[in-house]
């Protein structure tokens, strides 16, 4: 069996996560708003507003300062001339092993908030679906997303 992968992501990762999260979270505050205030008018239970109110908040926070450090902690990667090798998750691990022979397309990608951090995500395409190596220095995911291409296009000439 292959050793596991050891390249880690870029560190800005935690932030660009933290950042997504916090987005998100604010969403769902306007949403949990308007849902509360529905609650408390029509049925004038505001202790239940009050009590899922400190429960969005406590939960809300401790995922925005932790999920995304626990997140870094466990993703690594490796690409090799034969396969990518990817390992992930918190709860549930997952060791995805990517044949360099099923890769049909790589590609990058940079959102707005990406741009600023100077990350790219890699994303490749197989048959069975997209996989992507996220939050990579811009530089770094260029060289990975050259080096892909060329070591799929060398396994794919092979089989011909």
């Amino acid at each position: 069996m292959n050793r596991c992968p050891e390249q880690k992501l870029d560190k800005q990762s935690v932030t660009l996560w933290r950042i997504d999260l916090l987005i998100l979270f604010f969403i769902e505050i306007i949403v949990f708003g308007f849902v509360s205030f529905g609650i408390v008018q029509f049925t004038r239970m505001t202790w239940i507003y009050l009590v899922f109110a400190m429960l969005f908040l406590f939960f809300g926070w401790v995922m925005i300062l932790y999920y995304p450090q626990a997140k870094y902690a466990r993703w690594a990667y490796e690409v090799r001339d034969e396969e990518i090798d990817l390992a992930y998750g918190i709860w549930f691990s997952r060791r995805l092993i990517i044949p360099m022979a099923k890769i049909q397309h790589v590609d990058t990608i940079q959102g707005p908030i990406m741009r600023q951090l100077h990350v790219k995500t890699v994303t490749f395409a197989t048959a069975a679906g997209t996989h992507s190596i996220p939050v990579l220095n811009a530089e770094t995911a260029e060289t990975i997303r050259e080096k892909i291409a060329t070591l799929a296009r060398m396994t794919d000439d092979d089989h011909e």
